[in-house]
């Protein structure tokens, strides 16, 4: 819970503000000076409550503390301490008489310096990490989670509770509106998921919820079929026992000429039998660890743009990577107002990383190596005024921006910022005759 400012005097008004997922949805939550009920507010969408109490008059001068407390379930679920001051004195001057002359004293006021709270305003990030194959209510514990703020250098490790949801607080005197906030997500057994959110303007006092989720696929263990190993056993049985038997019969005919009268028979016992026996062997299930993957937290330079952030720095871009000349990964993203990106799920090594955008000639980084985890690279500059989008700055560019001149196409309005004119048109006239980077 947070409180501004954090100390003053007796009838300070003090703004609180906090965050509990609990509440979220309309939940009431009172809150307290000390024991003293002051007011009572409901939770929002996701679970933030706000609102503003006024020190009581007999509130002694030391430290407070200032509570919140879950209305349903009876629980704290916030605490912070505000210090009542004790109001400046009141000079007084005095004159010492003598019996020989009389002096008077001009006074010394010494003034109590001003408390001044610090101006900061709350950014809490949170959000779910959960299984993508199954769907948001299906909570990753355990996994690690790391949120980065790159326009104020922010940075924090955490790890996914029981249910899988992940919150980190920071406090900060200022920030550009839209900078983007990034979320990225490691689990063993899923790929390596990253999302990304975006602040709102800075406002002192106030608190922003952030809420960034994060699906993560799993990765496929291959179980192989088990494979059938042939054995075959051939067991012959053949018995072969002709038996040929010629009995001569000789008969007497009453006249007197014998005839003999021959008989014969085979007699085949035996047989050959072929027994083929296959035996199924399967294999062990293949599993293993699976590799740490990488992550980029990207930006690209632009031309014709103002400082960022700006909506002209938002745009298509496509990024592919290379190992050698072979294509490996190829990515077609949206860059935030400050020009930043993040890309995950990669293997980690050394990589050739080509960026185009439609408008622009393509930029190749050469020997670009990532290491496991975030990566941090920077691309461009981008040149502007490949307007038929072939890699290349010529005469067929400067028909198409003639043609379109005056009008809201995007495919001239090299700076995007809503119109074809002569701000493009420099533009062109400064890369004319160039070509972009190939693979």
């Amino acid at each position: 819970m947070y409180i501004y400012p954090q100390e003053g005097l007796v009838g300070t008004t003090v703004q609180v503000s906090g965050y509990c997922y609990q509440v979220r949805g309309g939940g009431e939550v009172d809150v307290y000076f000390d024991t003293l009920f002051v007011f009572r507010t409901i939770g929002d969408a996701l679970g933030g409550y706000f609102g503003q109490l006024v020190v009581p008059g007999g509130a002694a001068v030391g430290e407070h503390a200032i509570i919140a407390r879950d209305v349903r379930r009876v629980v704290d679920i916030g605490r912070a301490t505000f210090r009542v001051l004790a109001p400046s004195p009141s000079p007084t001057a005095t004159a010492t008489p003598t019996a020989t002359w009389t002096a008077t004293s001009t006074p010394t006021i010494t003034l109590s310096p001003t408390v001044t709270a610090t101006p900061f305003k709350a950014i809490i990030v949170h959000g779910l990490i959960y299984d993508a194959d199954v769907g948001s209510y299906a909570g990753i514990a355990g996994a690690h989670v790391e949120v980065h703020i790159p326009s104020l250098g922010l940075h924090s490790n955490l790890v996914s509770n029981g249910d899988g949801y992940y919150r980190v607080e920071y406090r900060v005197l200022g920030h550009p509106p839209g900078a983007s906030v990034h979320t990225i997500a490691i689990a063993p057994g899923y790929l390596t998921g990253a999302n990304v959110g975006h602040l709102d303007a800075y406002v002192p006092g106030t608190i922003q919820v952030v809420a960034i989720d994060v699906g993560l696929q799993r990765i496929l263990t291959i179980t192989p079929t088990p494979t059938v190993t042939p054995s075959p056993t051939v067991t012959p049985r053949v018995t072969s026992s002709p038996t040929t038997t010629r009995t001569p019969t000789v008969t007497q005919p009453p006249v007197g000429t014998p005839t003999i009268t021959p008989t014969a028979s085979v007699t085949p016992t035996g047989a050959a039998t072929l027994t083929s026996t296959s035996t199924r062997t399967p294999r062990p299930t293949v599993t293993g660890t699976p590799p740490a993957l990488a992550t980029i937290l990207g930006d690209v330079q632009l031309q014709g743009r103002p400082t960022p952030p700006h909506p002209s720095w938002a745009t298509a871009l496509t990024i592919s990577l290379y190992r050698g000349r072979d294509l490996t990964y190829r990515f077609s993203i949206f860059t935030d107002t400050y020009g930043k990106f993040a890309l995950s799920d990669i293997m980690p090594g050394a990589y050739r990383v080509l960026v185009k955008n439609p408008h622009t000639l393509a930029f190749l980084a050469e020997g670009e190596t990532l290491v496991p985890g975030v990566n941090m690279l920077s691309l461009g500059p981008l040149l502007e005024g490949d307007a038929n989008n072939d890699n290349a700055i010529d005469i067929l560019d400067f028909s198409l921006l003639r043609a379109l001149y005056g009008s809201s196409d995007a495919r001239a309005d090299f700076n995007q910022d809503g119109i074809v004119d002569i701000m493009d048109f420099s533009l062109f006239r400064q890369n004319f005759g160039r070509q972009g980077d190939v693979p």
